[in-house]
């Protein structure tokens, strides 16, 4: 560089003398440039616009995505090797890792290097493209009239020059002229620097939140967090339910709080889980709350003909058989309930609820089917079937009529996207893969992680509740004991009934069926059985020498017995084979 001209004369002030004097100020040679002082960071010349520049900044925009893609994942991996109490062992899976690849490419080459290559390299890019840095703001430009030997220190957020090339020099102080040695000058004035302003650093106001509410925990493996079990409120209740005000209670979340829903205004409700699961208990909690309603229906399809035999004498309708031709009847019989109550209502702009069903006559009705499947896969007639009944479901909402349909094939051919949809309630329980999962609780829900597969057979009554609105809920069922054939102990769903039906006798809202045999025939059989122990001198017999003393069929006897409200026959002390003691049989007559 050129060595800079001389400058003109300038004054030079030394206060200590109070004199002035002229100098001539020789720059040094060699200044550097402003720019190679200042601290900035050099940019890379700008490209040509246009198609050229178009051309050139595509290489170098992917060059840079690559560079920081390898930067960050170089960095990700260090902090996961350096993470205190796995070193070791994350050590040892890298030289593995690395290993495998080597192996790999090495039998697969060229094609294996290409492969690991292009996806190295698509990471890269897509790592870097996603910690592209933002773009700095420009510097504020600093004041020139506030730089000088008085001027007040810049605050920090203020860049000073970095060069006197940048700034003027000031100009100097006024002074007085030279005095007379025998005259005592007057003291130049001296100027005070302005008290400097304290520098407050401005800190964002903090961000106050609304409080949320309390998320379930979403397991992306392993198995899912379910609240306790607990048993449910309804066992040793003897008062009843208003099925309009109060809710069912399925369950209890990971955070211990009950999870309830109001059945009325919900069009239904659909259940799933394999065999085992819990699916069972799971209907129960919600039958046996309709149940103690005295003025409640209950219109029951029992696919198996074992589970919804408690409810048997309290049920409006009821279906214990896989008959395609009852089971249409019954849901003639719903579609025309259904039309009556919409004539009933009709131009009044009003919904079924709790204040107003006695004046339409419309008591809540629940419509609940168990096991679904063997309905709907009998050929092309159980399709309809299903069909029919998901528009009924989207009828209903505002009718005070309730759908319940439980199976333990989830699947589209079970249960057709028009019915899942319509019954917007969900409940399920363990499945057998993601597909049964999202047929329950909704397309896309084992993508976010709601997978009620991950339930474990351990898991008993383990399940995820989506209501209308949210997420899905983790939660474990309560508890409502059923003993197996054989089994001793108390049955919660048999003695809840029982007050069920007490409750509507005292209502007079026990149904009537021409075909069902009356509580006096039913107990006929009872005391025949109890005859039968008398005659042979024992307090006890097997199912097979009862049937045999009575003159009747073994399982004929059976299920006549059990609709009396006989325990199931069970193992017996001295006896071979299952049967009852004098007891079992006693009790019901009392």
């Amino acid at each position: 560089m050129t060595a800079a001209p001389e400058s003109p004369g300038a004054d030079v002030i030394d206060f200590a003398s109070r004199r002035r004097t002229t100098t001539t100020v020789t720059p040094v040679d060699d200044v550097p440039e402003p720019e190679l002082i200042t601290g900035k960071k050099r940019t890379l010349p700008t490209l040509p616009s246009g198609v050229g520049g178009v051309v050139l900044a595509a290489p170098k925009a992917c060059v840079c995505c690559v560079g920081r893609g390898i930067k960050r994942g170089g960095d990700t991996w260090g902090e996961w090797v350096r993470e205190k109490g796995h070193r070791i062992e994350r050590a040892k899976k890298t030289l593995w890792w690395a290993a495998g690849g080597i192996v790999v490419c090495s039998l697969f080459a060229p094609y294996g290097i290409m492969a690991v290559a292009t996806v190295g390299l698509i990471a890269a890019v897509v790592a870097g493209w996603r910690t592209a840095p933002a773009s700095a703001p420009e510097p504020a430009p600093a004041d020139v009239s506030t730089v000088g030997p008085l001027a007040p220190a810049a605050p920090p957020s203020v860049e000073a020059p970095a060069s006197p090339v940048e700034a003027p020099r000031p100009p100097a102080p006024p002074m007085q002229e030279e005095a007379s040695p025998h005259v005592e000058a007057p003291m130049p004035p001296i100027l005070e620097a302005p008290p400097e302003a304290p520098f407050e650093a401005t800190l964002p106001a903090p961000v106050v939140s609304a409080p949320q509410p309390r998320q379930t925990p979403v397991a992306r493996s392993g198995p899912v967090a379910v609240g306790p079990p607990s048993t449910s409120p309804l066992v040793g209740r003897v008062h009843p339910v208003d099925v309009w005000t109060e809710a069912v209670r399925w369950g209890i979340d990971p955070y211990g709080a009950p999870v309830e829903t109001i059945l009325p205004g919900n069009p239904g409700l659909l259940t799933g889980g394999v065999s085992g699961s819990g699916k069972s208990v799971a209907s129960h909690q919600m039958l046996c709350h309709v149940a103690l309603d005295p003025h409640a229906q209950l219109w029951l399809v029992d696919g198996k003909m074992v589970e919804l035999v408690h409810y048997r004498d309290i049920a409006h309708e009821y279906l214990d058989e896989p008959d395609l031709e009852a089971f249409t009847d019954l849901v003639d019989n719903l579609d025309s309930e259904m039309q009556r109550r919409k004539r009933a209502i009709a131009g009044k702009a009003v919904k079924i609820t709790g204040k107003n069903w006695r004046l339409y006559d419309a008591p809540f009705v629940m419509f609940h089917i168990d096991e679904a499947q063997l309905y709907t896969l009998q050929g092309k007639d159980g399709q309809k079937l299903a069909q029919r009944i998901a528009l009924l479901a989207s009828q209903c909402r505002a009718l005070g009529i309730f759908v319940s349909v439980a199976t333990q094939r989830p699947e589209d051919s079970v249960v057709p996207p028009l019915l899942c949809n319509n019954l917007v309630l969900k409940l399920a329980l363990r499945s057998e893969d993601a597909s049964q999962s999202n047929t329950i609780l909704g397309n896309g829900m084992a993508g976010r992680g709601y997978r009620s597969d991950r339930f474990t057979a351990d898991q008993k009554g383990a399940s995820y509740y989506r209501g209308e609105v949210g997420d899905p809920i983790a939660l474990t069922t309560g508890f409502l004991r059923i003993p197996d054939e054989g089994e001793g102990g108390p049955d919660h769903v048999r003695d809840i009934v029982k007050v069920a039906t007490e409750l509507r006798r005292e209502e007079g809202t026990l149904p009537t069926a021409d075909d069902r045999p009356s509580r006096e025939e039913r107990l006929e059989v009872v005391a025949d059985a109890l005859n039968a122990l008398e005659s042979a001198g024992v307090d006890r017999m097997s199912r097979s020498d009862l049937a045999a003393e009575m003159g009747w069929d073994e399982d004929a006897l059976r299920d006549a017995l059990a609709g009396a409200g006989v325990c199931s026959p069970h193992p017996m002390a001295g006896v071979s084979g299952r049967g009852w003691y004098r007891r079992d049989l006693e009790v019901v007559m009392r």
